[in-house]
């Protein structure tokens, strides 16, 4: 058994809590498919946490954004990616942690393929920017947009992604299966492919302020919801100049 999570955005508390429920289920390793920093208040404690226990983690848009710069982003991303930076980049007197976070960050991949498993944060075709939306299969006329054709196209059997924080898994059919219509559990098969959105840790989008994530067993996908106590992220939000207090108000509703 292996667990992916994704789209942690230095929620410290919310990542706390997925670790502890994971203990629940013992997985092997845990992988994660990018943007660990960007809009919340702990980035130092959760690039520590991915270090210590995550077999993999590739680079999100939000890793490149504070290695580089921020473009496409509204001013509340903008701003708490420019503060993330100012916090994670060591200065020539910096040793130790600073740099250790620092290296990890540019030594992230874009892409991590293990047998027929790829992990991505956006989309295989586009590995940071590019966003698979459930909106983009047709179940009535049996459609996809040529952008999730491509990525199937892409892929030897199943990509796990995440950076639309929208859980659900995307088969061939083509449909989009939200979690819920399969109470939480989905049976991978052998000759058709699947991208499989693991949802968001630290800042859900769907609905459900619970922080998210998946284990897969024996070609099973299980997503978990895990209750964490948001209204201290969102008051440590609230306590930092440099973040928009949106960026926590947020989580109450997960949107």
């Amino acid at each position: 058994m292996f667990a992916v999570v994704s789209d942690i955005h230095s929620n410290l508390e919310a990542m706390e809590a997925v670790l502890k429920d994971m203990k629940r289920h013992k997985p092997d390793e845990i992988y994660c498919t990018g943007d660990i920093v960007g809009y919340g208040p702990s980035p130092e404690e959760i690039v520590d946490l991915a270090r210590e226990n995550f077999k993999f983690t590739v680079m999100g848009n939000h890793e490149w954004a504070v290695l580089h710069q921020p473009v496409g982003f509204n001013q509340a991303a903008r701003d708490a990616s420019r503060w993330t930076r100012e916090v994670l980049e060591p200065k020539w007197f910096n040793l130790g942690g600073k740099r250790e976070r620092w290296s990890f960050l540019k030594s992230l991949p874009e892409v991590y393929i293990e047998g027929k498993y790829f992990f991505v944060h956006g989309s295989p075709q586009s590995h940071m920017e590019e966003y698979l939306l459930p909106t983009e299969i047709d179940e009535v006329l049996k459609e996809a947009s040529p952008k999730i054709n491509a990525a199937f196209d892409a892929i030897e059997w199943v990509c796990f992604n995440g950076h639309t924080h929208h859980p659900g898994i995307m088969t061939q059919e083509p449909r989009f299966v939200y979690p819920h219509q399969i109470e939480g559990s989905f049976r991978l098969e052998e000759g058709t492919k699947y991208l499989v959105n693991v949802g968001s840790v630290g800042q859900p989008r769907d609905g459900d302020p619970r922080a998210c994530y998946v284990t897969v067993d024996d070609h099973t996908v299980t997503y978990h919801r895990v209750e964490y106590d948001l209204e201290a992220t969102i008051a440590r939000v609230k306590q930092n100049s440099r973040l928009h207090p949106a960026l926590g108000e947020r989580l109450r509703k997960g949107s």
